[in-house]
């Protein structure tokens, strides 16, 4: 057994950043034990440990890097003391770009093609590193893009030692990140939870290693008689639940599904629904533009997409459109533009070749064949913000979509699952894929409420999140048509996170 992992272990319970009991994590996920890195700076005897020890996989593992990057708040004490152990500069990466000076996101010396080394404190599923790497991506080719903060420092990164924490915010325009240019390959954390995230990062090609596993900090605290059988037990009674639930989508949490998403779109979606808690997508269906983009900005802090029909807004122009871009980003949100494209390949390209400049998703449907989604993938690059939801089931009664059309709309979106974000759909049967989001209209909070007279039918948060698995739920005129829009959807944000996480609780 390893001395120095032993003392360290050992070091991490009396500290408490290892606790046992019942916990909530950010997620919503329950888990019987809670690791805490952040404790670790109150501790500058541990921290040096630690320093010793990242030192020792580096050499150990033979990793080559220029600069070693923090991210705030809470890597920067770590980063900063491998930094004076390796003898290699330091960037800060800042939450948020300042809006006085030279307005940097990224401070510190820094080169185009250097090995830059990033630190990751705890791997679960590794969602977080994916999502970094393709949101990364993504700014390579939007240069302008928005994203969460790792956002805007691109990562061409070749050699990354993650020091990042889930609960970053996303902020402001980055400049372009081709000015930037790191480069990654190698990935470090520091404890993995064995919940295959390891596995994950290594099936996308990248080379990854954890300084200590669960079971060997277990192992280790039950050898020094601080934890006790019953503890390693309920642990790994956890972990065998944790992969019974793989594959299920409707057992999975939303961060664990970026995991199953090749598209990128998704996986930022996926990302912002965790980071907002909310599963809640607004159909502005408003023909001014003036309420357009006042309702987007009272509505914006409870929703994750603003789903709009742009050609039944008035005067619906460049400037507004970029005005809704702007509160999208301030208020972190998609736009969703619902046009529902149904033509030839050709006309379908030059509609998407304009939809695509200022919205994030777009919806299709798949009567004309294989050609519509071969039109869209031809106008795309895969690293682009915009993905497509398919649809394939409506909520209006009497329509004429049949169960054989929803199984082959279905069959064709999983051909291109790097264009697909989603499908829209009314029952979880529909599909099984859990990289695919499923979007669900048809909702109302008013219990008398059942239908409008033009064939529109609604079904409750809990019928449509619990019973039929919905991971973003439509609401139209029950929010808009309030007296206090923003108030209401407040009240649909909190109704159907709360379905979720009992949809949860019950499946896990």
């Amino acid at each position: 057994m390893n001395l120095k992992h032993e003392k360290f272990c050992s070091d991490l319970y009396n500290m408490g950043c290892i606790k046992f009991g019942n916990f909530i994590l950010k997620s919503g996920k329950e888990s019987t034990y809670y690791i805490d890195l952040r404790i670790l700076i109150s501790f500058p005897l541990v921290l040096e440990e630690l320093c010793s020890l990242l030192n020792d996989t580096i050499i150990e593992n033979k990793i080559n890097f220029d600069t070693i990057c923090g991210v705030p708040y809470t890597a920067l004490p770590i980063s900063t003391l491998v930094s004076v152990k390796s003898k290699k500069p330091m960037v800060l990466r800042r939450k948020e770009i300042k809006t006085y000076g030279t307005k940097q996101l990224i401070d510190g010396k820094f080169e185009k093609g250097n090995h830059c080394i990033i630190i990751e404190d705890v791997i679960s599923t590794g969602s977080s590193i994916l999502e970094t790497i393709a949101r990364y991506i993504d700014c390579h080719n939007l240069g302008n893009a928005t994203s969460s903060p790792l956002l805007f420092f691109y990562i061409t990164v070749n050699t990354i030692i993650l020091i990042m924490f889930p609960e970053l915010k996303r902020s402001g325009t980055a400049k372009d990140i081709e000015t930037v240019g790191m480069i990654v390959k190698n990935i470090i954390v520091i404890v993995d939870r064995e919940e295959g995230g390891i596995q994950n990062i290594r099936n996308r090609g990248y080379t990854i290693d954890s300084i200590f596993s669960l079971s060997e900090i277990l192992k280790i605290l039950n050898e020094q008689n601080l934890v006790d059988a019953d503890i390693i037990q309920k642990v790994q009674a956890q972990q065998k639940s944790t992969k019974v639930a793989e594959g299920n989508r409707s057992k999975l949490f939303y961060e664990q599904r970026i995991l199953y998403t090749k598209c990128i779109a998704a996986s930022k979606l996926f990302s912002l629904i965790s980071e907002k808690k909310t599963n809640l997508c607004l159909a502005a269906d408003v023909t001014n533009v003036e309420k357009l983009l006042k309702l987007a900005n009272e509505v914006g802090p409870h929703i994750c997409i603003f789903k709009i029909h742009a050609d039944i807004i008035d005067d619906f122009a460049e400037k507004e459109k970029e005005e809704l871009k702007n509160i999208a980003q301030r208020h972190n949100f998609m736009i969703m533009e619902d046009r529902k494209l149904a033509d030839i390949g050709n006309t379908v390209q030059l509609q998407f070749n304009q939809i695509s400049k200022w919205a994030n998703l777009i919806t299709v449907h798949a009567i004309s064949g294989f050609g519509i989604l071969e039109a869209i993938q031809n106008s795309m690059n895969f690293n682009e913000n915009i993905g497509v939801f398919v649809i394939a089931e409506l909520s209006s009664q009497n329509n004429l979509i049949t169960p054989d059309y929803t199984k082959k709309t279905v069959h064709l979106a999983e051909k291109y699952p790097k264009l697909i974000a989603g499908i829209v759909c009314q029952f979880s049967s529909t599909f099984s894929n859990p990289g695919f989001i499923q979007m669900t209209p048809g909702v109302n909070i008013e219990e008398n409420v059942t239908n409008d007279n033009l064939g529109q039918q609604y079904n409750s948060p809990e019928t449509v999140v619990m019973d039929r698995s919905a991971d973003i739920v439509v609401v139209g005129r029950g929010i808009i048509n309030a007296p206090d829009p923003s108030q209401i959807a407040l009240e649909y944000k909190k109704k159907l996170w709360n379905a979720y996480l009992k949809r949860m609780k019950k499946n896990n």
